[in-house]
């Protein structure tokens, strides 16, 4: 189930947002345009989701500890990125702040 919602997202988010928008840095492109529609409107950073959601998987299907630690190393990486990004998010458009009120991180316990 949980591989099935990773693939949805990693599918859904660039259905939603527009060529070009796509950046594997946190800084954003000079023409970068803030996306609330689509997935958007559910979940901030839904390729983070992805990531995350697809290496949890791999872990609950085969839970031995090395794989939890593969696991552990990019979300601390995705984490990291989140929130430098949202701080590019916030300085560029100011009604991100709205955006984030409405929708879910992709790593609920911290944002």
């Amino acid at each position: 189930m949980l591989l099935a919602a990773a693939g949805t997202l990693g599918i859904a988010a660039p259905a939603s947002n527009r060529p070009g928008n796509f950046s594997i840095r946190p800084e954003l492109k000079p023409g970068a345009r803030l996306v609330s529609s689509g997935i958007y409107r559910r979940i901030r950073h839904p390729m983070y989701g992805a990531v995350l959601l697809g290496g949890r998987a791999a872990v609950l299907a085969d839970p031995r500890p090395w794989r939890a630690a593969a696991w552990l190393a990019p979300l601390a990486v995705l984490i990291a990125k989140l929130r430098r990004e949202e701080r590019h998010l916030l300085q560029r458009f100011g009604d991100y702040a709205v955006c984030r009120r409405w929708t879910r991180s992709p790593v609920p316990p911290i944002f």
